[in-house]
């Protein structure tokens, strides 16, 4: 298992370094969006694939070795390095890094739910506007959209960043996050 989480994750590397650098600029978002859910698909997956190939040795003369009697009861020591825990020392790092992120997540999402049920909202067909009374770049989650609420009532948000909000409404984007 430790095996297979080294590989995902240098898969993932590779696969996320070449998007940074190459793709990250590119404007068809579709391709992009497709690139990022292939990249992680194909990280579980190619760690799963073995390559297997075989080597002729060639035959090696065993000559017998007759050892006196007093040698052959020597005690085994066991000596223990680092490198023996490496396995409970990696589990453990990446235990405490999916508690730290999974708490943060969690709290992102009590902190929305917060907002959507403490604030006004204007339902329309395919969304939910929840006004806020700070100001705020608009974002969305799921089905909502979150906007300053001066700036909505006076409509001087432009209204392609309302479109572009209600796109990721309608593609799901929140899912990909």
């Amino acid at each position: 298992m430790l095996f297979y989480i080294l590989k995902f994750t240098g898969c993932l590397l590779v696969l996320y370094s070449f998007y940074r650098l190459f793709l990250e600029n590119e404007k068809n978002h579709g391709f992009k969006r497709f690139y990022l859910l292939f990249a992680l698909l194909a990280s579980v997956i190619i760690p799963l694939i073995t390559i297997t190939y075989k080597i002729e040795a060639q035959a090696i003369q065993q000559t017998g070795i007759l050892l006196p009697e007093t040698i052959t009861n020597v005690e085994e020591v066991k000596t223990t390095s680092w490198k023996d825990h490496l396995p409970e020392i990696l589990w453990t790092i990446y235990s405490i890094g999916f508690v730290v992120f999974l708490i943060r997540f969690l709290k992102n999402l009590q902190h929305l739910k917060k907002l959507i049920q403490q604030y006004e909202k204007v339902k329309e067909p395919l969304s939910t506007k929840i006004l806020l009374p700070f100001q705020q770049i608009p974002y969305s989650y799921f089905r909502y959209i979150f906007v300053e609420k001066e700036a909505f009532k006076s409509q001087s948000i432009p209204q392609e960043i309302l479109k572009h909000e209600e796109a990721h409404v309608r593609q799901k984007h929140t899912l990909d996050l």
